[in-house]
């Protein structure tokens, strides 16, 4: 049976230099942070990252995206909408 991923997401825009913006989050799940989850721009998976030994995570992502994705071995991916402003 795959556990879902319990996602916890701080959202923030840097100044769009290349009309970019910067993601970042923790992915964690009811045991604490998942380290190692491949996160990654929804329907891109040239664009993205893993989170670190505290679950955390920072994507510089196209300012269209709107979605991002996780991943891990042993759990279900999850999709998670990135708030717009």
């Amino acid at each position: 049976m795959k556990k879902s991923l319990v996602s916890i997401f701080t959202i923030m825009f840097a100044v769009p230099a290349m009309a970019n913006m910067t993601v970042t989050g923790t992915i964690q799940d009811d045991l604490g942070p998942i380290v190692g989850a491949a996160v990654m721009v929804a329907g891109n998976n040239s664009i993205g990252t893993t989170t670190d030994n505290n679950g955390q995570f920072t994507l510089s992502v196209p300012d269209s995206t709107t979605q991002i994705q996780t991943s891990m071995l042993g759990y279900r991916d999850k999709i998670i909408d990135i708030p717009s402003g």
